[in-house]
């Protein structure tokens, strides 16, 4: 074995000469917020969307999370990205961001982003459409993430979803 010393491609670009001008997503970008907030009912069926905040189709995600109070019993929920209600609603990948994430208890400020383990290394620089596999030309300016219920409510309550990304670069 030995000692490997590598660059990313932020530090490569960086200590190149001449220098190489690194992309504001990567280095020095705004991180914006987006924070949608409901209560959901007692006894929401499987299958209830919940549209939590609507982002631009060139939004990169740095962090998303999941706040719940107890929804009962055994309730879940996939997270994903969906057509606006204006572009006809329809789920683009109900899954991409998590997949039957457990809100039956309490969850407070839960990391969600690729909890489903579908984004792949190499695209999680990419933005939303991308990671969903939407071919350019089919591109939406603006997309929805929702939650979507695996198992039913029993209980309702407060849910909330915490988006931050960039739109740099």
């Amino acid at each position: 074995m030995a000692v490997s010393l590598i660059n990313s491609d932020v530090v490569t670009d960086l200590v190149a000469s001449p220098p190489v001008k690194v992309d504001a997503d990567k280095l020095g970008g705004r991180v914006r917020y987006a924070h949608g907030w409901l209560t959901t009912n007692a006894a929401d069926d499987i299958a209830s969307i919940y549209r939590m905040v609507q982002l631009p189709k060139r939004a990169k995600i740095v962090r998303m999370t999941l706040t719940s109070a107890a929804q009962g019993t055994s309730c879940a929920a996939n997270i994903g990205i969906y057509d606006t209600t204006e572009n006809g609603a329809a789920a683009v990948d109900a899954d991409l961001y998590a997949s039957a994430v457990a809100i039956a208890a309490v969850v407070t400020n839960s990391s969600v982003f690729n909890e489903s383990g579908t984004i792949t290394a190499e695209n999680l620089q990419k933005s939303i459409a991308d990671q969903a596999g939407v071919a350019t030309a089919s591109q939406k300016e603006l997309y929805d993430i929702c939650i979507t219920l695996t198992a039913a409510t029993v209980a309702g309550g407060q849910l909330g979803l915490t988006v931050e990304y960039t739109l740099d670069g």
